[in-house]
């Protein structure tokens, strides 16, 4: 897979959720990148437009919706080419996750392509003014 694609799945997709209790003791969920950048936020079950991010201690704690390790409910990863057949099933269950959280999952896509696509311009136009 392309760089391009890769990056624009890791900026896109949900890699796991942090959760934990704010200081009223409201149940906090945060959906996060593969880069560990939030996507969205709910609170007590209510997905809020505020996103935040858990105090720095729980950064480290979070359940995964991929990867190989043991607190991942899928094997595999969006953007891997050993198995179409397990990207394809992560890749849907991702863009599920984004609609169950209220997300528009080609909104994001959209989103993160055209980023991506400013940051190269910006790093071509960087280098031609050297």
């Amino acid at each position: 897979m392309r760089w391009r694609s890769e990056e624009k799945l890791k900026r896109t997709l949900p890699y796991g959720m942090w959760k934990w209790r704010d200081q009223d003791g409201q149940v906090v969920e945060t959906i996060f990148t593969y880069k560990y950048s939030a996507i969205a936020t709910k609170v007590n079950g209510q997905v809020v437009i505020e996103v935040m991010y858990p105090p720095e201690r729980m950064k480290a704690h979070g359940d995964y919706f991929y990867g190989f390790g043991t607190n991942s409910s899928m094997k595999g990863k969006p953007w891997e080419t050993e198995s179409p057949s397990r990207r394809k099933a992560v890749r849907q269950r991702c863009r599920e996750i984004l609609s169950e959280w209220g997300v528009d999952p080609d909104e994001r896509e959209r989103a993160a392509a055209e980023a991506i696509r400013q940051e190269q311009l910006a790093a071509r136009s960087r280098r031609r003014g050297r």
